[in-house]
């Protein structure tokens, strides 16, 4: 180490402003479970959503207030969202966009744990089934022994086998401590397409009926939502979780349609650096995606970023 660096750490440990582990940690840049590492800014939050999630308001305005109260105030119980919606809605986007706001390392924080359904519990073997939900309290177990805000979020839940996440049940439960660790302050977020059709469905009742999509309320779509998981396949089979309305915020993403794609569009130029930003090249990617008879696209936003990189391999962009 150098001399430097040791009276810079000589410096910290005698500073009475913070404790001197925590001093140590940040001078050598060791994540840990204070707030140098975990702060979230929500009118920052509040920003980011509003400038890179088109078309979700809805989801904007409930997700910011829950989060805001469970991070701001003495929580009861871990916080548990589930996001639902089709392809390409936002789902995945609306969780990266809270990692980084909050997760000084972002998503290579060892407080953000990441598992996809399709990935890390693909067979549904009975003896497998056993053996994940092991493996699975005891991961989560152990990170919120060393950080009680440590995030969990589970993609294609539609894929994972029924009866895994029971086995968290007492965790995501009114319980307080569980052999001395407090998971109250943990969040665990569960995305899949489930009740991406009762979404859809009830998103073109209301929009035949003249009520534009930031007229439409959040009772509009939850109730609906909630009763297409009950009759589900998947890892919310007949699941303890849903059953014990454990559940804090369920969101339902809305479709995509033409003004929204536009808008994904407009800003993954921005992202990408495209010089020119022409109405002819964005009429061009709206044209090479698929919408169905309803105005809806079928993959939402999900191939923007692929298309808009085309234009670096086409003569539509002037490099």
């Amino acid at each position: 180490m150098e001399f430097a660096t040791i009276i810079l750490l000589v410096g910290l440990f005698h500073s009475g402003t913070t404790s001197w582990m925590d001093s140590l940690w940040n001078a050598l840049d060791i994540e840990s479970c204070n707030n140098n590492y975990i702060s979230p800014d929500f009118p920052l939050l509040h920003l980011e959503f509003k400038t890179r999630l088109f078309g979700q308001g809805l989801v904007i305005n409930k997700l910011i207030s829950t989060l805001t109260n469970h991070f701001e105030k003495s929580p009861r119980k871990a916080l548990v969202i589930c996001m639902h919606g089709w392809t390409g809605s936002g789902k995945n986007y609306a969780v990266q966009i809270v990692i980084e706001n909050m997760y000084r390392k972002k998503f290579d924080s060892k407080f953000v744990r990441f598992f996809n359904g399709r990935l890390h519990f693909p067979s549904d073997k009975a003896e497998n089934v056993e053996l994940y939900k092991i493996n699975l309290q005891n991961w989560i177990r152990g990170n919120v022994s060393e950080c009680s805000r440590s995030i969990f979020i589970f993609d294609e839940v539609d894929k994972m086998p029924p009866g895994v996440l029971d086995s968290i049940k007492p965790f995501l439960d009114y319980h307080g401590k569980i052999d001395s660790v407090d998971y109250s302050k943990s969040t665990f977020i569960f995305i899949s397409n489930i009740g991406g059709g009762v979404i859809n469905k009830k998103f073109i009742e209301l929009w035949r009926q003249g009520i534009l999509r930031h007229e439409m309320k959040y009772t509009d779509f939850e109730p609906h939502l909630r009763r297409a998981l009950y009759s589900t396949t998947g890892g919310f089979k007949s699941s303890s979780i849903l059953e014990g309305h454990l559940v804090t915020l369920y969101l339902p993403f809305l479709p995509m349609q033409e003004e929204e794609v536009r808008q994904c569009i407009i800003s993954e130029m921005k992202r990408q650096s495209i010089r020119t930003i022409t109405e002819e090249k964005i009429q061009s990617l709206i044209d090479s995606m698929e919408f169905n008879s309803d105005g809806i696209s079928t993959s939402g936003c999900k191939r923007v970023p692929d298309l808009v990189s085309s234009l670096h391999y086409t003569h539509l962009d002037e490099l």
